[in-house]
């Protein structure tokens, strides 16, 4: 629930900076129009504040919460490599954070593009430097999320973990 959830919180955030451009475009300088750059609004700093903080603490989660609850000593006594344990959990949190990411970032730029597309202002993917921004935006998600990952592994405590995850 919590990664649909803020998937669609993350894209409402970023839809809601195009249909602001949009109804406000008129009123822009030619001088603003000109040097606007729609990936601003596909790409919105506040928006992906919220998703470094959300895919960091979810990652801390896969890895202090089993340590929290005492599941973390069944699961080494069902798999005694540690290592292996943790290669999975990277494995299948990577894998999981890298489709919200990319999920995210086309839908973003897709809907985003689209609404601007009614003043000539949205930019296909084929527009210099707009594919790196997007797969730059959906590699942020999972790189946040072994981050989290990584300080849970140092601290293994549930609430300092989650507070060092928001303010680092």
């Amino acid at each position: 629930y919590v990664l649909g959830l803020g998937t669609l919180a993350l894209i409402a955030l970023n839809v809601n900076g195009a249909v602001a451009d949009y109804s406000n475009w008129p009123t822009y300088s030619v001088a603003y129009q000109a040097g606007f750059s729609p990936l601003q609004d596909a790409f919105g700093h506040s928006a992906y504040l919220l998703l470094a903080l959300a895919a960091g603490t979810v990652g801390a989660i896969t890895i202090v919460s089993e340590y929290s609850s005492g599941l973390i000593r069944t699961t080494f006594l069902a798999v005694p490599a540690r290592r292996s344990v943790v290669l999975a959990k990277i494995a299948v949190t990577t894998a999981v954070m890298l489709t919200v990411g990319t999920a995210i970032a086309a839908l973003s730029l897709w809907l985003t593009q689209a609404i601007l597309s009614g003043h000539h202002a949205g930019w296909s993917v084929t527009h210099p430097g707009v594919f790196r921004a997007a797969a730059a935006s959906a590699l942020l998600v999972p790189i946040c999320a072994l981050v989290g990952m990584g300080i849970g592994v140092l601290v293994r405590h549930t609430a300092t973990t989650i507070v060092s995850v928001v303010v680092g």
